[in-house]
């Protein structure tokens, strides 16, 4: 049952891969799900540093047509975020996250794990 499993997905799989590669772009192919995928995934800094942030959105046919995003801190005394361009400022020791949302849609969003260490 396991091996059968196993076949069914490597010929799904290879399916997807022939699609993407028979069309022009990415985006005519019908997806499942819309993301916001952030870099870097993670990062340390120390207080006073900074890092840019950027968002690269995987945009779904029939879903949201704008993909302006909003840049949010989950913990804006350990680290601040420019909400326009992602630019990220660490100002204390402690872990956050970075958050990445859509406008159209918040509920789809990216994250980055933040880890701020004492200089």
């Amino acid at each position: 049952m396991r091996f059968l499993i196993a076949c069914l997905l490597v010929v799904a799989l290879a399916a997807c891969d022939q699609t993407v590669a028979d069309t022009e772009s990415p985006t005519d192919v019908a997806c499942l799900t819309w993301g916001v995928r952030v870099s870097p995934a993670s990062a340390t800094l120390h207080a006073g540093d900074s890092v840019q942030a950027s968002a690269v959105i995987n945009q779904c046919l029939g879903n949201p047509s704008s993909t302006a995003v909003r840049w949010r801190s989950s913990d804006t005394v350990t680290a601040v975020v420019d909400a326009v361009t992602g630019l990220v400022r660490a100002r204390a020791p402690g872990p956050v996250t970075v958050i990445a949302s859509l406008v159209a849609d918040t509920t789809i969003r990216g994250a980055m794990a933040l880890s701020v260490v004492p200089r």
